[in-house]
């Protein structure tokens, strides 16, 4: 039996992990649109891309990804990262059971074996997706596979509960993000219909009709509904995700996604990032936060076809302290120091001095502009990953 220390280690490195593939992610350009102003945000699964993946493993991020890794530029920071990330997917989750961080009996909190999931399921689509493009099918089955059972043992575990929506919406977001990105590969295997209907069954009845009835339950209004915290970040944007992923794959379920998509829009709120961009949780909260709500937004954006639709949510989002979040780590992270290091950052809310990155960095300096936020968000993660490699993370 692993120790707790020794799980909290791994776990650790599930999630340091993670965070450089959400940094891969933003490096994508985001799609534009020249339609005029539109009055309205509200969404409809009518105006929603039928095919599937939609949401973060789409083509566009493929093709992007693929560029990098075979890129002629000297020094390509996603060319370093990628094997690094195959070399640990391959020696420290295909090694290991399915949903196998944390064990239950070492005491840590059932959060974490969500977000251990939710990690590896990225991780596992992203290669499975890579490795189709290089026509390695034999790896791509068992990337594929793999990311299947964890989304198994995932929907199969009583530990999550239904009512702790900060688990819900971390489960929704690797059930969702899962179904979509596996979608064709499943389309194609002979027990996909059985396994599509699991993951649809999942989404509609474990998360969408317990996240609507919440929506619309005016008696008991949750607090993150409303209120300023990452909370609100984090499970409006598991949620919207989840809705995504679903839209109308299933006839009886698509009114309901569409109205979760509306009411988790109607609910984020951004008044703690204005007027310029600060978080008064601190950065490890802001950083949660925001990798979600950017997502949700990227997520809207490439699944949605109008192009009208598109610019009302960037018309409603692209103003204000979001537009200058990004400078926010950057002044206050400040440069990667080794642990123990007095002026690693300020210790402000949760602050860590052992940095992680701020993976959402990346997507809101492409959105809105902040090319030093990149750099130094790039020389951060190099020296973050390789003081994980020398073994000082742990």
């Amino acid at each position: 039996m692993w120790s707790q220390q020794t799980q909290s280690s791994h776990v650790a490195r599930d999630f340091r992990l993670a965070t450089v593939l959400f940094l891969v992610i933003g490096l994508v350009p985001g799609k534009t649109s020249t339609a005029a102003h539109a009055e309205s945000l509200h969404f409809s699964v009518e105006n929603l891309n039928t095919a599937h993946p939609r949401l973060v493993f789409h083509d566009d991020v493929l093709n992007m990804l693929v560029s990098h890794r075979e890129s002629a530029v000297e020094d390509d920071p996603v060319q370093r990262w990628l094997p690094q990330m195959l070399d640990y997917l391959e020696s420290s989750i295909h090694t290991r059971e399915p949903l196998s961080c944390p064990d239950p009996s070492a005491g840590i909190k059932p959060i974490w074996g969500v977000r251990c999931a939710l990690n590896r399921i990225y991780m596992l689509v992203m290669f499975h997706r890579l490795a189709l493009t290089s026509d390695d099918q034999e790896s791509a089955n068992r990337h594929a596979e793999r990311a299947w059972e964890e989304l198994r043992a995932l929907m199969d575990d009583d530990r999550w509960g239904d009512f702790d929506f900060l688990i819900l919406a971390e489960a929704a977001n690797a059930v969702g993000i899962g179904y979509d990105s596996l979608h064709p590969w499943l389309s194609q295997h002979a027990d996909g219909p059985a396994r599509l209907a699991a993951l649809r069954d999942y989404l509609a009845n474990r998360v969408l009709a317990i996240a609507h009835a919440k929506y619309t339950n005016g008696r008991d209004l949750p607090r993150w509904k409303n209120n300023q915290s990452n909370q609100n970040k984090v499970i409006n944007g598991g949620f919207l995700l989840a809705a995504l992923a679903l839209g109308h794959d299933d006839p009886d379920h698509g009114q309901i996604a569409e109205a979760v998509v509306n009411a988790a829009l109607a609910h984020i709120t951004l008044d703690w990032l204005q007027p310029d961009g600060g978080w008064p949780e601190g950065p490890t909260y802001w950083n949660y936060a925001l990798r979600y709500l950017t997502l949700a937004l990227e997520g809207l954006d490439r699944a949605v076809v109008s192009t009208e639709y598109r610019q009302s949510l960037r018309d409603r989002f692209g103003h204000g302290g979001l537009t200058r979040t990004a400078r926010y780590a950057a002044h206050i992270m400040g440069q990667y120091d080794p642990p123990g290091a007095e002026d690693a950052q300020f210790t402000i809310g949760d602050a860590d001095p052992k940095l992680k990155g701020a993976p959402a960095v990346f997507w809101l300096a492409e959105r809105y502009g902040c090319a030093f936020c990149v750099r130094q968000e790039l020389a951060r993660t190099d020296a973050v990953l390789a003081a994980w490699q020398r073994g000082e993370l742990d």
